[in-house]
């Protein structure tokens, strides 16, 4: 597929994310300033956002302009990612591609990732939570490689694309190497 002639029609699928409107996601974001950047990495930067249209908080993936390899990331997120379903995977919300902007709607996880927990200024997780999060990587990992219709690698585990939900449950993300 071509990066720089996706149509909406490849993407869609009906149940599961939803194409969310570029202007919606500035306004979610308040134009991705920085007060609301959750953090940078290889392909781009995380907002925090509200969206009013279906009412929640959510994580906007805004995608470097000039990153062909976030561009695949977004395809991959969009076309495949998105149709997994399971309670230690961050889910997929919606995804935007406007112009030649690429961004990604995620639910939001209010405990950050893992890393910010283990080498981060937080107070350190106690046993039982450490081994709640160990379970839940195993349940998530499970799903992927055995329980799916089609064995899928995410590639990337770490402790940053490990989230954590508010109650601390794991949600396994960033599949764009998948």
């Amino acid at each position: 597929m071509n990066l720089t002639s996706i149509n909406d029609d490849d993407l869609d699928r009906g149940a599961g994310p939803r194409r969310v409107s570029y202007d919606n996601l500035v306004l979610a974001t308040d134009n991705f300033s920085n007060e609301r950047k959750l953090g940078q990495g290889g392909f781009g930067a995380v907002y925090k956002g509200y969206l009013h249209d279906p009412e929640m908080l959510v994580a906007v993936k805004k995608i470097s302009k000039g990153s062909k390899q976030g561009k695949k990331e977004y395809l991959t997120e969009v076309k495949i990612v998105s149709q997994l379903r399971h309670r230690n995977l961050v889910q997929l919300i919606g995804w935007c591609h406007d112009k030649a902007l690429f961004l990604l709607v995620y639910e939001f996880m209010p405990n950050a990732s893992l890393d910010s927990h283990l080498f981060g200024k937080k107070n350190p997780l106690n046993w039982a939570l450490r081994s709640k999060i160990a379970r839940g990587l195993t349940s998530a990992l499970l799903y992927l490689h055995e329980e799916w219709e089609q064995c899928v690698i995410h590639r990337d585990i770490k402790s940053s694309n490990i989230m954590l939900d508010s109650n601390f449950n794991v949600k396994l993300g960033d599949f764009g190497l998948a």
